[in-house]
């Protein structure tokens, strides 16, 4: 039995979808960035569960020549920073929360989509260091059907650490459970995804380090003109990551 109440449309398989429609002002990302988030809170405020805004957004189209000028660039760049971590200079605020992922102007010459981040749970297991093992262990959430959106593993004190990104933590648990798994987590990480080009870890890295975020480990990886990135910070540091992410 559903503890969502009958009245409610999620109860029924529908979704509240906020179309948002802001009066842009070219080359003026922060004016934008701050219309952006007045109009996330009004659709926070009436329960919506997407808000969806057009694409280039904070900067408008027709900017032409300007897209190559420094000012417009850096501009773009406070503002995206601004909209994830739903701050504005003048202190307006948006309280809703999800996956951000914008489409602005970039660097000259550099014309890829921006990427996507967002947080993910993360568990992770110790093994014995020898071969099938990994196998073995793939099998039996391949049979429950648990998606992985990443997975790694290295040697840990003579055993092997195992680490799963499931798609389900929840569907994860279970299998886990059921295969008597002692497994530790979840805890947290950060999943990227974006078009693959020279410097994507550079851009990435180089971000955090600004921040004064340390970055625990990461792996990557590029297959078809696509790249991604899974990375970890101290606990600390998860919220903050997050905010200047724009990560879910």
């Amino acid at each position: 039995m559903s503890r969502t109440p009958f009245d409610s449309i999620y109860r029924h398989g529908c979704v509240r979808i906020a179309v948002c429609v802001p009066t842009l002002r070219l080359g003026n990302p922060i004016q934008n960035a701050a219309q952006r988030i007045e109009l996330a809170a009004r659709a926070d405020k009436l329960h919506a569960a997407v808000a969806v805004f057009p694409e280039l957004g904070l900067s408008g189209y027709s900017n032409e020549d300007l897209f190559h000028q420094d000012a417009l660039l850096e501009a773009r760049s406070t503002a995206a920073t601004s909209w994830a971590s739903r701050e504005v200079p003048d202190g307006a605020r948006a309280t809703g929360r999800g996956l951000t992922e914008w489409r602005s102007p970039t660097q000259p010459g550099d014309q890829h989509m921006a990427d996507t981040i967002r947080g993910v749970d993360y568990f992770y297991l110790t093994v014995p260091d020898k071969p099938g093992e990994g196998a073995r262990v793939l099998n039996v959430l391949k049979e429950a059907g648990v998606n992985l959106l990443a997975f790694s593993g290295f040697p840990e004190r003579r055993r092997t650490q195992l680490d799963f990104f499931p798609e389900d933590p929840a569907a994860f648990k279970q299998a886990a459970k059921r295969a008597k798994w002692r497994v530790v987590g979840p805890k947290r990480g950060f999943l990227v995804q974006g078009d693959d080009r020279v410097g994507a870890a550079a851009e990435l890295l180089e971000r955090l380090g600004a921040a004064r975020i340390n970055v625990t480990a990461i792996d990557a990886v590029s297959v078809n003109g696509r790249y991604g990135a899974i990375f970890w910070v101290a606990p600390k540091d998860v919220k903050k990551t997050a905010a200047l992410l724009g990560a879910a």
